[in-house]
């Protein structure tokens, strides 16, 4: 035959191929994964033939105009060897197709578990898939996939099959990563989760898969208890939809995810839910920061309309939504003043429109609404809402009304800011400034919420607070500007005190000298015949300090108050805290003469 024979036998089996058959043992040991041999390296193979007998033909493989390989050898012969008479097998594994035909394969049903090869055979009959197809994750000897793809589809025995292979660590990095924290932004959470859904054929282990490895265990509880409840009330409208159990199994359901089979509408449906109880629950997350983006009703009113009617029209909130708002946002008193105010303005506008209840539109307890579109639950609501702003507008009303009254004006705060301080909180009062009972309020707490200077002065007006506002401002700035005129004057009297101390000789006289110190200095004497007579003896033609008799004063001393001596012969004199001059007792005149000197004397 040829040297590349085996000598055994008349049928033998290559070499070659036999030591390829060792080659893929080993990688079959190694790797569960299917192998692929290229078509070269079989039609490089002879086949054996006998010398009697045309070739026999080859049994058909999965793929139609395939001759198959995958006849296993015989356990009581020898690897490689067969009995006389019979063609010997190559032992090749069912995974070594030969080169597809022309002809499309057909589709068989899913295999649920890949057959393990019989005892003594190398060869398995699960079907090799294509090279475009991704391998498992698990592979060594392939490389890792680049994207999720938890279906797969496969070549079998009988076509083209679809298999599910989980997730990797890597997959489930790469999800966590792009989902990120539902908590923290569940609206990109829920936009990525619907992105999978949509690009991958998911099963209900990869949902639940997903939910374990992205979500915390309470927020995948509320997920999941949310989409149960949707799925009842979905069930209540069209029974064809299942219950919330059913919709959204806690375990395996074993659906099948083949063409045509209910597996795949059965799994859109749960992902359905999933996604309605993701934005169910994620409003609830974002209520935990409701109560600072309202901020304080008392302090602010304003705002906390303004953002509670926002809320109001961007989401469909529920009777216990509202509720839920109202408890974390407001203080017992403020709630039940808005209540009360949202009754009554009810109550209003029931006599008009509205053939309802007052408690009807704002229920005290859980009115059981239908919300769902066509029912009266949405208008319900609506009124509910329409309703708690009005009653916010009024009680806030009164709150400004408050703050209106504790303002007062500042110590050095100008008449005319704080009168406009009045009417800016006056305005978001019940009461219009421009209006004859906001104008008498105003002139009221502008005579009497004043400074107390200006409130004198303002007290004595002649129409009290029926005086224009304008003439009491005009009275009250009179007055302001009289202090401020009143203060310059008392500060430059201070200032020429301290320059006409600074200006005085410091030398003082020590004792009861009749004499200046001037005088004595000069040696000249005083001018004879003084205009009148001595105010120390009565007696004239003598200076009163010349006097040669001079008399204790009837009025004691105005340097240490004292009796018995005059103020120019006060021991204290020099004692004094500062120095005065001997002969310039009066020190109004040096004042003066300062204020002169400096300007500010009109």
């Amino acid at each position: 035959m040829g040297s590349c024979w085996s000598k055994r036998s008349r049928y033998s089996v290559p070499e070659c191929l036999l030591q390829n058959l060792s080659n893929l043992s080993g990688d079959l040991d190694r790797d569960h994964s299917t192998l692929m041999v290229p078509s070269e390296s079989l039609a490089s193979q002879p086949l054996p033939r006998t010398l009697s007998s045309p070739p026999p033909t080859l049994p058909q493989g999965p793929f139609s105009g395939q001759p198959s390989l995958s006849t296993p050898l015989s356990p009581s012969s020898p690897s490689g060897t067969k009995v006389e008479g019979q063609l010997p097998s190559p032992c090749l594994p069912s995974s070594l197709p030969l080169p597809p035909t022309a002809s499309p394969p057909s589709l068989p049903p899913l295999h649920s578990s890949v057959p393990q090869p019989a005892p003594g055979s190398l060869s398995t009959h699960w079907p090799t898939p294509p090279e475009s197809s991704l391998v498992p994750s698990h592979s060594r000897s392939q490389p890792t996939p680049g994207l999720l793809c938890p279906l797969r589809e496969v070549a079998g025995n009988e076509g083209i099959v679809r298999v599910h292979a989980p997730f990797s660590l890597q997959d489930l990095s790469q999800i966590e990563k792009r989902l990120g924290s539902f908590s923290e932004n569940p609206s990109v959470y829920i936009k990525e989760f619907r992105f999978l859904s949509q690009a991958y054929d998911l099963t209900w282990h990869d949902l639940c898969a997903i939910q374990a490895s992205t979500l915390t265990p309470e927020e995948r509880g509320w997920i999941q208890a949310a989409a149960r409840q949707y799925a009842d009330q979905t069930h209540l409208v069209d029974n064809t939809v299942p219950v919330g159990d059913m919709a959204v199994p806690a375990t395996e359901p074993h659906w099948n995810y083949q063409s045509g089979q209910s597996g795949c509408q059965k799994r859109d449906l749960m992902v359905h839910c999933l996604l309605q109880g993701m934005e169910m629950v994620s409003k609830k997350i974002e209520f935990s920061q409701i109560e600072k983006r309202l901020g304080s009703f008392s302090e602010n009113p304003s705002v906390y309309i303004k953002e509670f009617r926002f809320l109001s029209q961007a989401y469909d909130l529920t009777w216990h939504d509202l509720y839920v708002i109202q408890t974390s946002t407001l203080t017992p008193e403020e709630r039940d003043r808005i209540q009360a105010a949202a009754r009554k303005y009810a109550d209003q506008i029931y006599l008009v429109n509205y053939p309802v209840l007052v408690f009807d539109v704002v229920p005290v307890t859980e009115p059981n609404w239908d919300y769902r579109p066509g029912q009266s639950g949405c208008q319900m609501r609506d009124l509910m809402v329409h309703c708690l702003l009005q009653g916010m507008e009024m009680v806030s009303k009164e709150i400004y009304f408050d703050k209106f009254q504790a303002i007062t004006q500042q110590a050095d705060e100008n008449p005319a800011v704080f009168l406009n301080r009045l009417r800016e909180a006056m305005v978001h009062t019940h009461l219009e400034p421009t209006s004859t009972p906001g104008a008498i309020i105003l002139a009221i707490h502008f005579i009497y919420q004043s400074s107390p200077d200006i409130r004198k002065k303002l007290k004595k007006a002649e129409y009290g607070p029926q005086t224009p506002i304008h003439e009491l401002l005009r009275l009250a700035l009179k007055v302001f500007n009289a202090r401020e005129e009143a203060q310059l004057r008392e500060k430059a009297m201070l200032q020429a005190r301290a320059l006409a101390s600074a200006l005085r000789p410091l030398a003082t006289p020590q004792g009861g000298q009749g004499k200046s110190t001037r005088l004595r200095r000069a040696g000249a004497q005083p001018r004879s015949n003084p205009p009148g007579p001595c105010f120390k003896c009565g007696q004239e033609g003598h200076w009163s300090r010349c006097c040669p008799d001079p008399q204790p004063p009837t009025k004691p001393c105005p340097i240490c108050r004292q009796p018995g001596h005059w103020k120019s012969e006060c021991p204290h004199w020099g004692s004094s805290s500062m120095p005065r001059h001997r002969g310039h007792p009066n020190t109004h005149l040096e004042i003066l003469l300062a204020l002169d000197l400096l300007g500010l004397l009109d």
